[in-house]
């Protein structure tokens, strides 16, 4: 944003040849971006840690299940039931 704001302002000031310590803005400008989609997945590989999701908030590791004991069966649990209505 930083960028985009100093860029914004030279090309304000300097119109469509705005240069900036002797480059042309765009190219400062296409320089950052190059650089930006470079460094963020590095970053990105740098601050993970294990369990993290994967690329994206939207992708997740999948949950482990529990191992099931041999000569244990599936049983549902004793909980509420549905109970008909009374009618009069």
């Amino acid at each position: 944003m930083v960028i985009n704001a100093i860029l914004d302002q030279a090309m304000k000031t300097g119109g469509k040849n705005a240069v900036m310590a002797g480059f042309p803005v765009t190219g400062i400008a296409a320089g950052a971006l190059v650089l930006a989609l470079i460094l963020t997945p590095l970053f990105c590989w740098y601050v993970r840690e294990e369990g993290d999701a994967v690329v994206s908030g939207l992708i997740s590791p999948r949950a482990r299940r529990p191992k099931r004991r041999k000569g244990q069966e599936s049983v549902p649990k004793e909980g509420p039931r549905l109970v008909e209505a009374l009618t009069a």
